[in-house]
């Protein structure tokens, strides 16, 4: 049987669908901690930080393991792990190799989030945003791009934003991102920055801009998203570890706050939306590969396609009205009016 060209890309919005799915996400019940040993003191000990990690990813909140309703609680971490193991790691942050063991614990999912529902704390729930990091850093010797090839140099950025639940990428540190880099992030050219907006959809993206100052280093960071800037700070330090995982704690706060916005708009639950426009293999691609950017998108499934529209059920972290508010920021899609009862969404050219 042949397909029609229109039925050939319904099949391939539906494989775009389950890659994006499939996509691995941080278990956010898992918490690590560092131990020098494993005796059971200090495993218990090391569980008890280990759910204090956990508390921090879930909320998103970083100083949410000191309140006292959680500190009190943290006492019972291990009968609320599920299970436990060690893992060794060798850090060569400093330039000299040092080995280091963590305990690993995953905890009870029911359980930490009724004991943070018990002390007010908000959840921010799966899937999150995937942070993509473009920095460029001057140690004297001129601005260059850090690539993936050079992720080792950013460690305590990426080991940090982990910790609170975010994964970061980094792109290929090729002639043309360098370029592109040296534009947007070190000197802040409006076309430049349009274009990695372009590239990432409404992914975040945090541009840094590290270098050396005196005995220390000075950064300036900016978290965009959706082609708007949602922050911007910067600080001192004397180490660049410092000044890398203040640039994570300061992207996770900003993105948590964001987030608890589009969370407050209602439950998460199933949804069905009409998307119009799309006249081509390229527009499927590109509306599928834009909802797999989207942190409140939990999984897309195609439903029918019909002249140059989608039927799309959604699963959402959140209501609705957060998703509209979500794309209406962006550059892919717009809210259409709506006919009845039906959510109407329009693929921007």
């Amino acid at each position: 049987m042949r397909l029609s060209p229109r039925r050939c890309l319904f099949a391939l919005a539906l494989l775009l669908s389950l890659g994006a799915a499939a996509a691995q996400e941080l278990d956010l019940y898992e918490g690590e901690a560092p131990v020098q040993g494993q005796d059971a003191a200090e495993r218990e000990a090391a569980l008890a930080q280990a759910l204090a990690q956990v508390v921090v990813k879930l909320t998103g909140i970083r100083g949410a393991a000191t309140d006292p309703r959680i500190q009190s609680e943290l006492r019972r971490a291990p009968e609320l792990a599920r299970q436990f193991r060690y893992r060794q790691d060798l850090d060569t942050s400093t330039g000299v190799p040092v080995y280091l063991q963590y305990l690993v614990a995953r905890f009870d999912p029911v359980a930490v989030e009724t004991m943070l529902a018990e002390a007010g704390l908000p959840v921010w729930p799966a899937p999150r945003p995937r942070l993509h990091l473009w920095l460029v850093i001057d140690d004297g010797r001129g601005p260059r791009l850090v690539g993936a090839a050079q992720a080792n140099a950013v460690r305590a950025l990426s080991r940090r934003a982990e910790e609170r639940g975010i994964r970061v990428t980094l792109p290929a540190a090729d002639e043309s991102n360098a370029d592109l880099a040296l534009r947007a992030v070190w000197r802040g050219e409006a076309e430049a920055l349009a274009a990695l907006a372009e590239r990432h959809g409404s992914a975040p993206l945090l541009l840094g801009r590290l270098a050396r100052s005196g005995a220390g280093w000075s950064v300036e960071w900016t978290l965009r998203e959706g082609g708007s800037e949602v922050a911007r700070w910067g600080a001192s330090h004397e180490d660049a570890r410092l000044a890398l995982s203040d640039g994570a704690d300061g992207a996770v706060d900003a993105l948590g706050r964001r987030y608890a916005d589009l969370l407050a708009s209602g439950p998460p639950g199933s949804h069905e939306i009409v998307v119009r426009g799309l006249r081509s293999g390229d527009d499927y691609i590109r509306l599928m590969g834009y909802l797999d950017t989207l942190a409140i998108v939990r999984s897309v499934t195609p439903l029918q396609a019909r002249d140059d529209s989608l039927r799309l059920r959604l699963e959402l972290a959140a209501g609705l009205e957060g998703f509209r508010r979500l794309v209406a920021g962006g550059r892919t899609l717009e809210p259409a009016a709506a006919r009845g009862d039906e959510a109407e969404f329009r693929l921007r050219p």
